[in-house]
């Protein structure tokens, strides 16, 4: 009776550990097993018709390379779309970026963030979602 009871603890455990890495991946970022992510974000604000991203990563101590790309997109016929790109590489663990952007036309917006993180012998890939925003 204890055999089973240390087998169905093992059992329950493992399906708990799924059922979290599962419900992380959903919320627009990627998660690996051995991840070098510390912490990613994306912020979007407006101030009349100009955007400021901000945008920060930073990889674990191993990094030594991070590269991103970030993508304005707009909400059109029901689906985000790309809007305008820009690419940016940190040779750190640390990138930064705040940039403005002027818009030309009304719309919902919002950034895709997506940064890989380099260390001497893997990488890590990440993607997160600024919250939307309307001009």
């Amino acid at each position: 009776m204890k055999v089973k009871k240390i087998i169905l603890c093992l059992f329950l455990s493992s399906c708990l550990t799924l059922s979290a890495v599962a419900s992380q991946s959903h919320k627009g970022s990627t998660v690996h097993a051995a991840s070098l992510v510390s912490r990613q974000t994306a912020a979007l604000s407006r101030s009349g018709a100009v955007l400021r991203i901000t945008l920060r990563a930073t990889g674990t101590a191993s990094v030594k390379k991070v590269k991103s790309t970030f993508t304005l997109q707009k909400y059109t016929s029901g689906a985000w779309k790309k809007y305008f790109s820009w690419d940016r590489t940190a040779d750190s663990k640390t990138l930064s970026v705040d940039k403005d952007y002027k818009l030309t036309e009304k719309g919902k917006y919002r950034i895709k963030f997506t940064a890989t993180y380099y260390n001497s012998s893997t990488s890590s890939t990440s993607t997160v979602y600024s919250s939307a925003i309307t001009y």
